[in-house]
């Protein structure tokens, strides 16, 4: 999709950075952009609306409310005066708009009654029904009542077979169904249905299934609503597309709002689609909510759907342009009053975040593009920022491509190739970008990166290590979470990088490409760190003096000690995964090596608790001296004691009688404001102790010795 992304990047930089050659340009015009707006209105085409509730602008970003309202019938229609020039479609209309049962009295109250009372109008049952309510029911809607009026009317019509008969009985039917949305019992849902059956047409029946749909609704049925809902909509066939949209411009706003609020996005994102389909326009309001529900909860479908067809919805391509932002014809939206100034930094990253954690190249890239040409024009920033540069990262991270499949072997893998070609052209004007930012994202590429047979690399790397095959022969033997199945799509352990040869293959492979592309030392040092820590965190240390073995005889170099790609970010990582260890030789090997590079990296109180942690490890015999000698080592190099180190002593301390002792020593010392020198000398002098019950622990000395042997080839 995005096959030259050094270049996309580049020449993106270099528009944004020309952009500003048209800010006088953007004076001079803007009387143009009115001229514009003006012509842009005479293209907007006629859509259906669900609602009639006015716009209100996406900065205002309403929260949910849980109310199940329909649309409140206007208040022209409540006046003191009596209609009496009004036909009986807009009576039946306003009727539909009614709320409840009060709202519908107060709106007949205000028709003439003698047109209300005429012999032949269907308005009788409304008349008599309310009689009968006011009468007999305490002013409360009887519907068995309203069924019984229902069949005597039709009764005294039964005789005639006229045309007119036939309007009657359904425009009697349309008023009847509109009455019953405001059943709250199930018992009258029956006695509903039994009516259609027997009268019911098919012209009339949406208006049928949304007061079926209204009746469940109100009787707490709602996801059987829900469900029947979304089950007939799709049931419909391309030449119905009249019914549904009849039935898609009725659905109560209620029903909407109980799927936002109980987070039904399979149900919703059918139904805006189907909106959307047959352009059945969604006011600003409900967008908005469908918009904060789906950033919440970071569901794609939701957010792009809003994205695509509100935010972005009047730009070519759903893209702003540099001629859009000189000219200004289209930051404020003429269709739905959207006013792109309006957006926040906090409101676009949220987008943000949705869209690139689904792999959404190309929405990242245009939003990022929409909203910085905006702000460079404003002279607010210049250049992509380090949280920008972040998200498109993430973006190609997660991005899950739809033509290779997992059992693909012929096609090369060269995704991580691209990201860090991206990455390594961020950081000409994002110095600050760190392996920390992509630790996440990079996990997640490093898992599913697919290694194929046909790698013009392999044979290179199989040569380099082939004096090495007989002594990982022996280790895969005896490190079953290194060795993975052979067949790589369907591992046991499911981490493809869990197997050495495919971990070899891997770093070869992009260190090689970044070599060949003079990618700079920071971009290569991003890359082994993101490696070290998805190897701390699926793997064990001995995958780490795999990877630092890998990296070593790289091209016949020791790129470790010549061209230092280890940074204190890459020594932090080491030493967590050593602490998770029994790996005390590789731990002092490590502690050597910190002390010739202290001008560079300083060797911080956790890495002296992670040391000494690795110690503790181990079994209960002969690992006090080893913490002594990280303690004294410590307070060498710090007068105080850390959080870290005092969290580790009393750790060791519960199963320790000498730990405890040795922390309860450096307690006084400190509360005495003595010189340092008097507590190593107390230190030294400490006499040991049996401990009583001591921890079982194993010391894993064969693979600490082998692993240690590696590392001072390594380190030497």
């Amino acid at each position: 999709m995005f096959r030259n992304v050094v270049i996309t990047v580049k020449n993106t930089i270099r528009k944004l950075n020309q952009s500003y050659k048209y800010r006088g340009q953007f004076l001079r015009l803007q009387h143009n952009s009115t001229m514009l707006n003006h012509n842009n209105n005479n293209h907007h085409h006629q859509y259906r609306s669900i609602t009639n509730s006015k716009p209100s602008s996406l900065s205002k970003y309403p929260k949910f409310n849980s109310t199940h309202g329909k649309n409140s019938l206007s208040n022209n229609h409540i006046s003191s005066k009596q209609l009496t020039n009004i036909s009986l479609d807009q009576i039946l209309l306003n009727i539909s708009k009614c709320n409840d049962y009060n709202s519908l009295t107060k709106y007949i109250s205000t028709i003439n009654h003698q047109y209300l009372n005429s012999q032949n109008s269907i308005l009788q049952l409304i008349t008599k029904w309310i009689k009968f309510n006011n009468k007999f029911n305490n002013k409360l809607p009887s519907f068995n009542a309203l069924n019984g009026i229902f069949e005597s009317l039709i009764r005294r019509q039964h005789e005639v077979t006229t045309t007119k008969n036939i309007n009657y009985v359904s425009n009697l039917l349309t008023l009847y169904l509109y009455l019953y949305r405001f059943n709250h019992s199930a018992l009258n849902i029956l006695p509903l249905n039994l009516i259609w059956i027997q009268y019911g047409n098919r012209l009339i029946y949406n208006i049928y299934f949304i007061t079926y749909l209204e009746n469940l609704f109100n009787t707490n049925q709602n996801q059987l609503c829900i469900t029947t809902l979304i089950n007939k909509l799709k049931t419909f066939q391309f030449d119905q597309d009249m019914e549904e949209i009849k039935i898609l411009e009725n659905i109560p706003r209620s029903m909407i709002l109980y799927m936002i609020e109980m987070k039904n996005f399979d149900s919703l994102n059918f139904l805006i689609s189907r909106f959307l389909i047959h352009k059945v326009v969604i006011d600003n309001e409900l967008w908005n909510l469908l918009l904060q529900l789906g950033l919440e909860n970071n569901n794609y479908q939701l957010v792009t759907l809003v994205y695509d067809n509100y935010i972005m919805k009047d730009f070519h391509q759903g893209k702003i342009t540099l001629d859009d932002i000189i000219l200004n014809t289209k930051l404020v939206s003429q269709n739905s009053n959207i006013d792109l100034q309006s957006f926040g930094d906090s409101l676009i990253f949220q987008i943000l975040h949705t869209i690139s954690m689904n792999g959404d190249i190309k929405r990242t890239e245009e939003l990022i593009t929409s909203h910085f040409i905006y702000k460079s024009l404003s002279n607010m920033d210049h250049g992509l920022s380090k949280e920008l540069c972040i998200k498109i990262i993430e973006s190609y991270c997660y991005y899950k491509p739809n033509n290779i499949k997992s059992s693909s072997f012929n096609i090369p893998d060269n995704s991580v190739k691209e990201i860090l070609s991206l990455i390594d052209v961020m950081l000409d004007n994002q110095k600050d970008l760190s392996s920390i930012d992509f630790f996440e994202c990079m996990n997640y590429k490093f898992k599913n990166w697919t290694i194929t047979s046909f790698n013009e690399n392999k044979s290179d790397s199989q040569q380099q290590h082939q004096e090495e095959e007989e002594e990982e022969e022996e280790d895969k033997k005896e490190l079953p979470l290194l060795q993975g199945n052979k067949n790589l799509h369907n591992s046991e352990y499911g981490i493809i990088l869990a197997n050495l040869s495919n971990l070899h293959e891997f770093i070869n492979i992009h260190m090689n490409y970044m070599d060949e592309n003079n990618h700079k030392l920071k971009t290569k040092t991003i890359f082994i760190n993101c490696l070290l820590n998805h190897i701390m965190i699926f793997l064990n240390h001995s995958g780490i003096v795999s990877l630092l073995k890998n990296l070593h005889y790289l091209k016949g170099s020791s790129i470790i000690i010549t061209n230092n790609y280890l940074d204190s970010i890459s020594w932090k990582l080491i030493l967590k995964s050593l602490s998770d260890s029994t790996s005390k030789k590789c731990g002092k090997i490590y502690y050597n090596y910190l002390k010739t590079r202290q001008n560079d990296i300083e060797i911080t109180p956790m890495m002296y608790s992670q040391l000494i942690m690795t110690c503790m490890n181990g079994d209960s015999n002969g690992y006090f001296h080893d913490v002594l000698f990280y303690i004294i080592e410590y307070f060498k190099q710090y007068s105080k004691l850390s959080s870290e180190i005092k969290g580790v002593l009393d750790y060791g301390g519960q199963y320790d009688i000498n730990v405890k002792t040795l922390l309860d020593n450096i307690i006084n010392w400190q509360n005495s404001n003595e010189n340092i020198e008097i507590l190593l000398s107390k230190l030294k002098d400490i006499q040991l102790k049996p401990i009583d019950n001591p921890i079982k622990r194993q010391y894993l000395e064969k693979y600490d010795s082998r692993d240690s042997e590696t590392l001072m080839k390594i380190f030497q």
